[in-house]
């Protein structure tokens, strides 16, 4: 069996154990309040967040920024003990836990093999709910920010470097994370929105054969979107998402933010993550190179959905440009 079919059925294995009822019971009845670090924890690293649309290319940067700079982060290995990825990461710190340099794959933010990293989402619920997936700090219990703080700033206390997390639903998440974490930076990846809205259908294609089928987080004008057809629907979903980083980045600070342009990172990785650590050092967060950066990816261009719903989106683009 090859390394890569390998990696794929771990990383299948890990998934189908997430979602057994006695394992999430185990993490998070037991493991998380048995484990959860005590008292107020001191800042060592500011945590690093990446955000952004659903296939706007964030598990891309994810990928890049874990595999060519020295920073922490929650891998699939992490994942099968959520309610406490700091034991997981004292056992792996001091050796070289850093996802393959040759293996950039990923469907749908899901990566491969047990270094691979991972949104790790069943962790976040342990702090935010469920549904509804927007949240500000009013809606959140301060016992849940509290453990929110106690929890992360302990998985970064075990790193003993800064920590990148990464999933799309911390979008609808941003004044929480930013007030539990003064400290935070949040990287926003955007793609061209045509192209973007094109990989959202073709996701729900793949997954559901019906381009109707709702997918990733739900935003706070969900029901007025689900009533639209899927090709005006899935431009308003991203432009909706847009509107919210952007307003919510000028609530928390703006020099907090770091926006990374998805066919820049294809077209010259080595640019853009230069920029971004740039940026990183600017907010005083260490950025030690580690591996190779690749030369480039390619930005698939081909129309791979139904042809005439593309030009009915492509037109309702053109007709509804989107506000400066």
């Amino acid at each position: 069996m090859s390394s890569g079919n390998t990696a794929r059925k771990l990383r299948s294995l890990t998934g189908k154990l997430s979602r057994l009822p006695a394992f999430r019971a185990l993490n998070e009845r037991m493991v998380f309040p048995m484990m959860l670090p005590r008292g107020k924890p001191e800042p060592t690293h500011a945590p690093i967040f990446i955000v952004g649309a659903p296939r706007s290319g964030s598990t891309l940067l994810y990928q890049l920024l874990t595999n060519c700079y020295d920073f922490g982060y929650i891998s699939n290995l992490h994942c099968t003990l959520y309610g406490a990825p700091q034991l997981v990461e004292r056992c792996v710190r001091g050796s070289d836990f850093h996802p393959p340099s040759d293996n950039f794959r990923s469907d749908t933010g899901q990566t491969e093999g047990m270094k691979g990293p991972c949104e790790c989402n069943a962790y976040w619920y342990l702090f935010f709910p469920r549904t509804p997936c927007y949240v500000e700090v009013k809606d959140m219990p301060p016992e849940k920010l509290r453990q929110l703080e106690q929890s992360v700033r302990g998985l970064i206390a075990a790193a003993r470097k800064p920590v990148v997390f990464k999933t799309q639903y911390h979008s609808m998440r941003l004044l929480p994370l930013a007030h539990a974490f003064p400290d935070a930076v949040f990287l926003v990846t955007v793609r061209d929105e045509l192209d973007n809205a094109h990989s959202l259908l073709e996701c729900r294609l793949k997954r559901y054969n019906d381009y109707s089928q709702w997918m990733f987080y739900d935003t706070p004008d969900v029901e007025e979107l689900k009533r639209l057809n899927p090709g005006q629907q899935v431009i308003r979903y991203l432009r909706t998402t847009e509107d919210i980083i952007q307003r919510h980045s000028r609530i928390i600070g703006q020099e907090r933010f770091r926006w990374v342009n998805y066919e820049a990172l294809c077209r010259d990785p080595r640019s853009v993550l230069d920029e971004v650590a740039a940026y990183l050092k600017s907010r005083t967060i260490e950025c030690s190179p580690r591996g190779d950066v690749p030369p480039g990816f390619e930005a698939r261009k081909t129309v791979r959905i139904d042809p005439q719903l593309y030009a009915q989106m492509a037109e309702y683009v053109r007709a509804n440009p989107a506000p400066a």
